[in-house]
């Protein structure tokens, strides 16, 4: 009895259906930015305050204003099931912060 030999997808492979479907966002403003710009914020670790936190998101917002992607990657976060994504500025929208209406996007 002679046995197939099965073949595992390679790296590019499995990335391009990883990928499949996704945008392009090439060229984005936030490559080159501090990712934790960009990140949530968490009263439980006691490590930013509040304001501190509203005025780090607000420069977030800020580079999310000058990349010619934001379009797209405000298409791709409202498609994402993710509800951890709520809390982190994406394509240009705040979290939803104590004090803030839900989904704002403009000050």
């Amino acid at each position: 009895m002679s046995h197939a030999k099965t073949l595992e997808p390679g790296v590019v492979s499995l990335l391009s259906e990883v990928l499949a479907g996704q945008p392009n966002l090439s060229g984005a403003a936030c490559v080159d930015a501090d990712p934790r710009l960009f990140d949530g914020w968490l009263p439980r670790e006691r490590t930013e305050s509040f304001d501190a936190a509203k005025a780090r998101q607000e420069r977030a917002v800020a580079v999310c204003g000058r990349c010619p992607v934001r379009a797209d990657c405000r298409t791709w976060i409202n498609d994402q099931p993710d509800r951890h994504l709520a809390a982190m500025v994406v394509g240009g929208r705040r979290p939803n912060l104590p004090g803030r209406k839900k989904g704002t996007t403009e000050r």
